[in-house]
């Protein structure tokens, strides 16, 4: 033991060296490289962000020019981020610092950047991104950064510089609005059709005999890319291209394509105008009402919905019909006043509801159909919520303001509702 020791304690001396630098030497020197190479990018940079710790909301691509005094200016592809359009430039500040390893930080806020990281009103959470990152990888044309709090690891690439930012960003938006517009979907591996389901333009879900098949994307200039290949059909996919002509989406590397393919229980607006429709609800006293339904259609596209006969204080409501999935949505919408007995005047909107939350200030909030049954002689509707304000909902509520607009401010509590709706077509 004693010679053991001996041999430890010769073998190493202060004098002897395993690194020519100290650490904290090296740190900043690795900090000092880093700027510079984020700094040399002419026309800046790309990172490709994936919100979410399982990337589930969407993709977007983020521009990025740094400079050496610690300015970075932004802008996206993704519109209205707290005011700002696609392709508008927004100037914040970045440091790079000494944490475990070399950490970029985005210091002051930026919209493009933080928009993704920072909490809502609703949701403590948020979109669960990052603004700081620790830098794994870096050379002259692309960094890999690691989110501090969520550790999800992102791409960012060297800009070439015959981009032009905002065109650049226009274009990419504009991919995803081709995308988003194909809406309903199915997705074909060779001739063989594994499932239908819907895109959006922030990702799409195809549900078939073999499973699910999910993905977020962000757009490219070609088409759509995830975060991650996926397997479909035991091919990994992880970009499509979109073929304008033939408005679909093929995958690069495999037969499999997404295409627009309008589902089983599609609904023709002739019929909606010319058809055999019977609303069903129960409204707010319990009282439950089977009442024939006609459409009209109005001048600026929308669809007016008019229960007959006098059963629902508010028999006459305005939708928009859907031409991709043949459904269609009521969203919130000013109804006129009421007056009580009492002579008090209120100004009533329809707002979506789930029993116990309303939302009552959401514009663009509301609900949608969605085929509950369909048979040789009948197809009834459900009515579901339509992604915005709460996801749940299935009530109209019919929400009382004591001033005109409705706001927060002004708001009273609900007049009536109508729930267990349905929408019956009798062929």
């Amino acid at each position: 033991m004693v010679a053991v020791l001996a041999l430890a304690q010769t073998s190493c001396s202060s004098d002897d060296r395993v690194f020519d630098d100290s650490s904290a030497n090296r740190m900043e020197n690795a900090l000092n490289e880093y700027r510079e190479l984020l700094v040399s990018a002419e026309n800046g940079w790309c990172l490709e962000m994936f919100p979410g710790e399982e990337q589930e909301y969407l993709g977007t691509s983020i521009y990025l020019k740094f400079d050496k005094d610690g300015k970075v200016t932004a802008t996206g592809d993704f519109p209205m981020i707290d005011g700002y359009d696609c392709g508008d430039l927004f100037e914040s500040r970045y440091e790079l610092i000494k944490q475990q390893g070399p950490l970029l930080s985005f210091v002051t806020y930026n919209p493009f950047i933080h928009a993704w990281s920072e909490p809502s009103s609703s949701d403590v959470d948020g979109y669960e991104s990052d603004y700081e990152f620790v830098v794994t990888k870096a050379s002259a044309t692309e960094f890999e950064l690691k989110g501090r709090k969520r550790n999800v690891t992102l791409r960012m690439y060297a800009l070439d510089k015959s981009v032009d930012w905002k065109k650049s960003c226009e274009e990419l938006y504009a991919m995803r609005e081709k995308c988003a517009a194909l809406k309903t979907i199915a997705l074909y591996s060779g001739s063989k059709k594994l499932g239908n389901g819907k895109i959006t333009g922030a990702d799409f879900r195809v549900s078939g005999e073999n499973g699910v098949y999910k993905a977020s994307f962000l757009a490219t200039k070609t088409g759509i890319k995830f975060y991650a290949p996926i397997n479909i059909d035991g091919n990994l996919v992880s970009e499509f291209t979109y073929d304008e002509t033939a408005k679909e989406l093929k995958a690069v590397g495999a037969d499999v394509k997404i295409v627009f393919e309008k589902p089983a229980d599609f609904i023709d607006l002739d019929t909606y105008l010319k058809g055999n429709w019977t609303f069903s609800c129960t409204t707010s006293d319990g009282k439950g009402e089977n009442i024939p339904v006609k459409f009209t259609l109005n001048k600026d596209g929308s669809l007016t919905f008019t229960a007959e006969g006098k059963e629902l204080e508010f028999p006459t409501l305005i939708c928009t019909y859907d031409d991709t999935t043949g459904m269609i949505e009521f969203v919130r919408q000013y109804m006129g006043t009421v007056e009580t007995k009492s002579g008090k005047l209120y100004h009533i909107y329809l707002c979506q509801g789930n029993g116990q939350n309303i939302a009552a200030v959401n514009d663009g909030a509301g609900l949608v159909t969605a085929t509950k049954s369909l048979d040789a002689k009948t197809q009834v509707l459900k009515f579901v919520s339509n992604g915005y304000g709460l996801t749940d909902a299935t009530y109209f509520y019919f929400w009382a303001f004591g001033g005109y607009p409705g706001t927060s401010d002004n708001s009273a509590g609900w007049w009536e509702y109508y729930k267990d709706m349905t929408l019956t077509l009798t062929k």
